[in-house]
């Protein structure tokens, strides 16, 4: 596998992640099943918590320099034909504690 040589500062402060994971549809259902369940919600009793440490703990020192600076998290599964998982990371700004917008 190649790597690219790209310098890259871990972000510090407040990270807000976002994580879609799409899971392999079982090669084992019909035609008819796998068509209806393409995109749709994930329902294999998979723990979604668990995919999300892996991908967080994967992360950490990478992209931000300690995983606790997650402190918010959007996670979705869906079925898919083309299993992967999607990461997007945004830094946050300060929050006000009062309401908690962004300000």
């Amino acid at each position: 596998m190649a790597t690219a040589n790209i310098l890259f500062t871990p972000f510090e402060g407040n990270i807000y992640t976002e994580l879609d994971f799409f899971i392999q549809i079982p090669k084992s259902w019909t035609k008819k099943k796998k068509e209806a369940k393409q995109g749709q919600y994930c329902d294999n009793n998979a723990d979604i918590d668990n995919y999300c440490k892996s991908i967080l703990d994967a992360l950490n020192g990478v992209y931000y320099k300690d995983d606790s600076q997650v402190v918010m998290i959007k996670a979705r599964m869906f079925w898919s034909n083309t299993p992967r998982t999607t990461v997007a990371i945004t830094k946050l700004e300060e929050t006000n504690d009062k309401d908690g917008e962004v300000y």
